[in-house]
Parts: structure tokens; C-alpha cells; sequence
């Protein structure tokens, strides 16, 4: 079955760039230059795989793009291309981003795999996994409840940091739940 995925990007040559890469793949490529077209796209509950999404509409949109993304199809493999700073990187990867990939034209290929597998993870149900996995049913460890937008944002995170060997700190108010959040990082 094929793919189908959504480039929004500005660039008449990106938008080319994409179609050339996927040209020979089972990948579909939709590819807009105006992003209200793209969403109006993806609202209207078409057939769509993945989001390719320049960087410059995320940051020059005022709402926060990739959590409308992800709210309206939560299970879609989302990139975001671009030049931004490594916080605006982790800003985009919080809010929903899968990668984000500074300049793709540099490797066709790697940029193809990379972004091939992401697919490829979500229809092999990677989406339901996590899903079930941070489900605090599913779960004896997990005691983290609630399913509200700002919670399943925040047990994604946890599900992405988890795996990293790094120091965390937690902070906030008595009673937020800080260390129920460090079990959950810890049991994951």
C-alpha cells in the first residue's frame, strides 16, 4: 500500500527536491506551498502517513503548529526541516516532532532511510505501543493518570528521555507530581 506524505514547505526547490527523493518509492508525495492549505489537508481526514514541515511556518506561526499536528492525527510521523538553534530544536521535538533535520539535500539518501523508517515504525505500530505503554492502566509502574493533551505531551517527553543517559532535574511546586515523574523515567 502506499504512503501518502505532507511536504509544506515555501521553496518551489524543496518541494521538488522532496518529490525527486520519493520518486521511486512507495511514498506519495502531497506537496504545498501554503501551510493553511496543508492543514486544511490534514483536518480533512485524508489519507496522510507523514509531515514534512519547513521550520520557518513553526516559528513564524503563533500557534504552536507541531500540537495542532499531532492533536488532529496524533499517530503521524512528523519531521521538521529547517535552520533553528538547539532550543528551538528541542522546543519542536517536545511539542511533537519525531527529528528534525537541518539541511536534507546534503544526503538524498540518508535523508530517505531516515525518513522511511520513521514511517515505517508508525505502521508497524510504534504510535500504539507508546500509547499503550504510557496508558497507566497498562502499566503497574506507571503511576501517572490523566489523559489531557498537556499530560500525553508530557509522558511523550518522558517516553523520548527515558532511554538518554543523562541527568534530569525536576522542578515545581509541592504536590506537582515531581517525584511521580521520576519513577515514571526511571520504570520506562
Amino acid at each position: 500500500m502506499k504512503k501518502r506524505v505532507l511536504v509544506i514547505d515555501r521553496d518551489d526547490d524543496g518541494r521538488k527536491f522532496f518529490k525527486d527523493v520519493f520518486f521511486k518509492s512507495d511514498i506519495e508525495i502531497v506537496a504545498l506551498k501554503e501551510l493553511h492549505a496543508g492543514m486544511e489537508l490534514l483536518k480533512s481526514r485524508s489519507s496522510i502517513d507523514g509531515i514534512i514541515v519547513e521550520y520557518s511556518f513553526i516559528k513564524d506561526d503563533e500557534i504552536d503548529l507541531l500540537l495542532e499536528i499531532k492533536s488532529i492525527k496524533p499517530d503521524i510521523a512528523c519531521v521538521v526541516i529547517g535552520d533553528a538553534t538547539t532550543d528551538e530544536v528541542i522546543k519542536c521535538v517536545k511539542n511533537g516532532a519525531d527529528d528534525f533535520i537541518d539541511n536534507p539535500t546534503e544526503n538524498k539518501e540518508s535523508f530517505f532511510k531516515t525518513f522511511k523508517e520513521l514511517l515505517d515504525k508508525y505502521d508497524n505500530g510504534f504510535y500504539d505501543a507508546i500509547k499503550t505503554e504510557l496508558d497507566p492502566l497498562a502499566s503497574e509502574s506507571n503511576h501517572m493518570i490523566g489523559q489531557s493533551r498537556p499530560m500525553l505531551k508530557l509522558k511523550r517527553q518522558l517516553q523520548k528521555l527515558a532511554p538518554l543517559d543523562s541527568t534530569v532535574l525536576i522542578l515545581g511546586e509541592t504536590g506537582t507530581g515531581k517525584e511521580v515523574t521520576a519513577r515514571m523515567i526511571h520504570s520506562l
